[in-house]
């Protein structure tokens, strides 16, 4: 919209040629063939004190299926007894719409503490574990200190498609 009322002109180019592909301000298009795609629209004002000044704007359309993966941790579980300095094992599975390669995989180990975290170690693969330890400065009795395990894959694309990314953590609490 021009907040002073003049005609705008609408181009579209849907395929990155550089060439007009449609006109209205509203158009439908189909991109039959799967890949990233780039539709891009210039806005021109036709009148008024702003003629002739334009914007472009461009969006990527992803057209094809590839799934996000699923990540699940199957341990640990939010509910065992924790305290830091445990060493805390970990195993993740991975479900994809293609084959999953753990290596992949990258598990993260975060001292939560109040509203943030601080990351302390980072693993690759489906399984492994983490000593818990706590920096210098934070004190378990005193501060809201938890651990938080963040696991993570990024699959490789499929088809052109882009890379998916999916992820999950889990929070364990000390106890005592």
């Amino acid at each position: 919209m021009d907040p002073d009322g003049d005609r705008l002109r609408y181009e579209w180019d849907f395929d990155s040629d550089g060439r007009v592909d449609s006109r209205p301000a509203n158009p439908v298009h189909t991109y039959t063939e799967p890949g990233v795609h780039t539709a891009t629209l210039k806005v021109t004002d036709l009148g008024g004190r702003h003629r002739g000044k334009s914007a472009s704007a461009g969006i990527d359309i992803t057209v094809g299926a590839n799934e996000a993966p699923v990540v699940t941790f199957l341990r640990p579980t939010p509910d065992p007894d924790f305290a830091f300095g445990d060493t805390v094992e970990y195993e993740v599975e991975v479900t994809d719409d293609q084959p999953v390669d753990c290596a992949r995989v990258t598990v993260t180990y975060i001292l939560g503490h109040d509203d943030h975290g601080h990351p302390m170690s980072t693993a690759s693969g489906c399984a492994g574990s983490f000593v818990t330890t706590v920096p210098e400065g934070h004190d378990v009795e005193e501060d809201d200190l938890r651990a938080v395990f963040v696991a993570s894959y990024t699959d490789p694309g499929l088809n052109g498609l882009p890379p998916l990314t999916g992820s999950t953590e889990v929070v364990l609490l000390p106890t005592g």
